[in-house]
């Protein structure tokens, strides 16, 4: 738990020093390649639950103000979500979020299943970068061998599956353009 604590606050402290640089003006068309409503399209967190299995890493991509596909696996499962912002995503804001998820359960030393889940949850984008996302959602779980008898800590998840993150929003097309400026200078 201490290290985790320690990983967080490092990974943080990172994104936030990270956002000390000057601003830029930019055209339109620039801003629209790199965010919807003020908030970058790319996100790397850290997430416990959700489609990592217990606890890993996902990559979060934005479609549109509304859509945002994602990736993520870590330590007994990998997976992949679609959320659907009702209202669009916004800075500073908190913004309901409702999504489909599917997720492989691997444990080492229990059964295999497949969870399925439409969680409905809270995402907050901040100013510096960094969001935060809670969700849950009902769950429907199938065994990968239906014969297998049920063992480990993967048969006593019945009803919800649930995901907290925190990640650190980013632009590859903003990093492309920097690296650009750069070798014009």
């Amino acid at each position: 738990m201490k290290i985790s604590i320690v990983i967080i606050l490092l990974f943080t402290g990172v994104c936030h020093a990270q956002d000390s640089t000057l601003n830029i003006e930019l055209d339109r068309s620039d801003l629209k390649k790199m965010e919807f409503a003020g908030v970058f399209k790319s996100s790397i967190s850290l997430e416990g639950g959700g489609k990592s299995g217990y606890g890993g890493i996902s990559y979060d991509l934005l479609l549109s103000r509304k859509w945002r596909v994602g990736i993520g696996g870590g330590y007994s499962g990998a997976g992949a979500d679609v959320k659907f912002y009702p209202w669009g995503v916004k800075r500073d804001k908190l913004v309901l979020n409702l999504g489909l998820r599917a997720n492989a359960f691997l444990p080492l030393n229990g059964t295999n299943y497949m969870f399925y889940s439409a969680p409905i949850g809270l995402s907050f984008f901040t100013l510096n970068r960094i969001n935060l996302e809670l969700d849950a959602g009902p769950l429907l779980k199938r065994q990968f061998d239906q014969s297998e008898t049920e063992i480990g800590f993967g048969s006593k998840i019945n009803y919800a599956w649930v995901s907290i993150k925190v990640g650190y929003r980013f632009s590859f097309y903003a990093m492309k353009r920097s690296r650009k400026l750069d070798r014009l200078e």
